[in-house]
């Protein structure tokens, strides 16, 4: 029960915080996020151009992935402003969810109390809500990408399965 309601909890967040506007992000080459429909129609398709990137030659094919589910999840629910809300949220619940797991792996049986309360510190630490979630820039994702990826691989090597690998590639995209 606890977890779900971390979860709803993470899930209210940006309508707590923005509640009624847009969460671009940390700068305002944010916007793919709001319209990723528009982006990838409007995207060059090759990074050596240099109208193609996002700031200082970050190229913008970089974040094709990423726009390509924003813009699905919206075809699916048809409200920019709740998309964008879950696209907030989302960090920060698959940082608690696989930080979790990863820790209950890692720690010893019986110890799922040491585990969530490891999750709620990773996600929750100051250094994170002033480095990382004050300005949301695209490293935040990685906040939930790392410890899913370091999951995998423990257990890829552990239990010798190359699905877990396949899985870490596709998160990794």
């Amino acid at each position: 029960f606890l977890h779900a309601a971390i979860i709803v909890a993470l899930l209210a967040l940006p309508y707590y915080v923005f509640y009624p506007h847009y969460f671009i992000g940390g700068d305002d080459s944010r916007i793919f996020t709001v319209f990723p429909h528009l982006f990838l129609e409007h995207i060059a398709p090759y990074s050596w151009f240099h109208l193609s990137s996002f700031g200082t030659n970050n190229p913008g094919q970089f974040f094709i992935p990423l726009t390509a589910v924003i813009s699905i999840v919206q075809l699916l629910v048809h409200s920019q402003m709740i998309v964008s809300y879950l696209f907030f949220s989302l960090p920060l619940i698959l940082g608690f969810i696989y930080f979790e797991l990863l820790a209950t792996y890692i720690l010893p049986e019986n110890s799922p109390t040491e585990a969530f309360i490891g999750a709620l510190l990773y996600i929750a630490s100051p250094i994170m809500i002033v480095m990382q979630w004050s300005i949301f820039l695209t490293s935040v994702w990685l906040i939930g990408l790392f410890p899913a990826l370091v999951f995998y691989y423990l257990r890829f090597v552990s239990e010798k399965q190359i699905k877990y690998l396949y899985i870490s590639c596709i998160l990794s995209l």
